[in-house]
Parts: C-alpha cells; structure tokens; sequence
C-alpha cells in the first residue's frame, strides 16, 4: 500500500465483498456511531492519529475499526453468537491487511453492548496501527509543493 487513501479503497473492497458484512463507512468519530442507524453487522473505520517522524522513512497512522451488530434483546445465545461472530470478522480483516504486505500491529479487541428494548448492539472494536512508505506516499496527481520549482 502506498498511501492512506489506497488502503481504505482496500478495506472498503474487503467489505463490501465480505458475506457477514452489510454496511461499510468511515467515520470521523466513534460518537457518530451513536447517530447511526444500523440494522445488520457493519464495519466502521476511523483514522485516529499518525506519527511522520522521519525514521525508518515511513509514515504510521492508527486506526480503529468498529464490527457493530444487532441480537436479540436478552437471549444470552444470540448475543455470545454475535460477539463471536464480530471477532470473527477483525480476525479477518487483520488477515486480509497481512496479505496486503502492509505492516500492521492489531491492538487488543474490546467487546462491548448496548442494551435497548428490542435487541442489544453488540460491537468488537480494535485499534490498529499500518505503515505507509514516506517515499511513495504521494504520487503524480497529489497537490504536494514542489521543491524544485
């Protein structure tokens, strides 16, 4: 992956192609979440920081990524289903960001619920950190100032 924009292309690619996943967005906050209306399992991206020192020549950016569903209010078995499920898809988003050849680091996965009257949102939330090469990171179309002029 050259830059930050090619890697959500790839996500979004992943799922938009992924049979457990009905809705993808990035979001610019994890409060938007709460404004959302979600019906079935969606992936939710957010970009939360980078590092652009100049080690290693390599920009880092830390993301997190959000697997949210919905399970029956009060059934015990749907919501370790939907958890389960949820853990599922990060392990292969991260499996997929692997085959990528970007260096990533998954963070650990925090389960979380939010009980309502009908059903309870369950949610498996990660935050991760992939490199982007300093060097190759912007390409002919980008607006970067050029020094040689």
């Amino acid at each position: 992956m050259n830059s930050l924009f090619d890697f959500y292309k790839a996500i979004a690619d992943f799922a938009n192609r992924h049979r457990m996943i009905d809705f993808f967005k990035v979001i610019s906050s994890v409060e938007e979440i709460g404004t959302m209306n979600l019906t079935h399992r969606s992936l939710l991206l957010t970009v939360e920081s980078t590092n652009i020192s100049r080690e290693l020549n390599y920009i880092s950016v830390t993301m997190s990524v959000f697997v949210v569903d919905k399970c029956i209010a009060d059934d015990q078995d749907s919501l370790v289903i939907s958890a389960q499920e949820n853990i599922f898809v990060i392990s292969e988003l991260q499996d997929f960001i692997l085959g990528l050849d970007n260096d990533v680091s998954f963070q650990e996965v925090i389960l979380a619920q939010a009980p309502e009257t009908d059903y309870t949102a369950t949610a498996a939330i990660c935050q991760f950190t992939a490199l982007f090469n300093r060097t190759s990171y912007c390409d002919s179309t980008s607006t970067a100032l050029n020094l040689e002029e």
